[in-house]
């Protein structure tokens, strides 16, 4: 029982043997034995679930492993080795179909596979993009111009390489909302003269290229628009067509204008991955700490442990 309580916490089970004086074989025996691997039983899914993805590591044949929870209470409902859609299709196909027709929801990354399996699977289900997910396409792209116009800037004058440096340290400024700016923290700024705000320095920031202000407003536009989802305007974003540096938001907005109807389903329902991204941290630390897993099912045993000590506070 202590070895159980114990295997909840961020701790290599070799570490663990020594802590309570036994072999790191009988900690792995306790694991192996004492919990049964988490099954979970196929007559019953939420109506709200939750598809996200995670790096498991040598522990698991593929490069990405796949977890689901129930997207209400936030509860794990099971850890897969694999997150292709022929291995969760055979998965989800093994539920009765009563139970897979009550699936309302399913709240997911903007990964295609995902929406194919739902499209088969949960005919009576809507697909959410997660707000997150969506919001960090749209800062990719803006880091792509930003990158390609500090690159130019290096290449210019005295004031231009002064700019490219300004940029390159306070860069972070850029990709946070205009509105979290803080506007009556005065202070010093390196390489910057005087006291001055997070707007002001965001303000000089922009002072050096033309191209780079306007990526600015397009970014800070599909925030506000992704935040407060609404159809309108939403379809001025989906409108624009840009050239020169500006193109790099072309790719999320062909994407965006796809699947514009499960962008605003995250408008009509709550739900979000944010649990599971918190989960995703949690395995890395249980990863990291044990220096890695070689057997997929010590990993899914300890991270259904520790998920389940967490899920009230979740």
């Amino acid at each position: 029982r202590k070895i159980l309580m114990e295997l909840t916490k961020n701790i290599s089970m070799k570490d663990l043997a020594q802590q309570v004086n036994v072999s790191p074989s009988t900690v792995v025996r306790v694991l192996d034995k004492d919990l049964p691997t988490p099954r979970k039983h196929k007559s019953y899914l939420p109506h709200h679930l939750s598809f996200d993805e995670f790096n498991a590591g040598n522990g698991s044949p593929n490069a990405m492993s796949f977890i689901f929870s129930d997207a209400k209470t936030h509860r794990p409902m099971d850890i897969l080795p694999d997150r292709k859609l022929q291995f969760l299709t055979h998965y989800f196909l093994q539920y009765p179909e009563s139970v897979k027709l009550q699936v309302k929801t399913v709240t997911m990354d903007i990964y295609s596979p995902y929406m194919i399996l739902v499209s088969k699977v949960f005919p009576n289900a809507k697909i959410i993009l997660d707000r997150f997910h969506i919001i960090q396409h749209w800062a990719r792209a803006f880091t792509k111009v930003r990158i390609e116009i500090m690159n130019q800037l290096n290449k210019g004058n005295s004031e231009d390489k002064k700019g490219y440096r300004r940029i390159k340290r306070y860069w972070k400024l850029l990709i946070k909302n205009r509105f979290e700016l803080k506007q009556s923290a005065y202070k010093n700024y390196s390489l910057f003269e005087g006291l001055l705000n997070q707007s002001q320095v965001v303000e000089q920031l922009l002072s050096y290229s033309d191209t780079l202000k306007k990526a600015y407003d397009i970014y800070q536009e599909g925030l506000f628009i992704f935040k407060r989802l609404s159809k309108y305007p939403l379809d001025h974003l989906l409108s624009y067509k840009l050239e020169g540096a500006l193109r790099h938001f072309n790719r999320p907005l062909k994407t965006f204008n796809k699947y514009k109807d499960f962008i605003l389903n995250a408008y009509s329902y709550s739900y979000n991955n944010g649990h599971l991204e918190a989960w995703n941290n949690q395995i890395k630390t249980i990863k990291k700490t044990a220096y890695g897993f070689r057997n997929f099912e010590h990993l899914k045993k300890r991270c259904f442990l520790k998920m389940n000590r967490l899920s009230v506070a979740v």
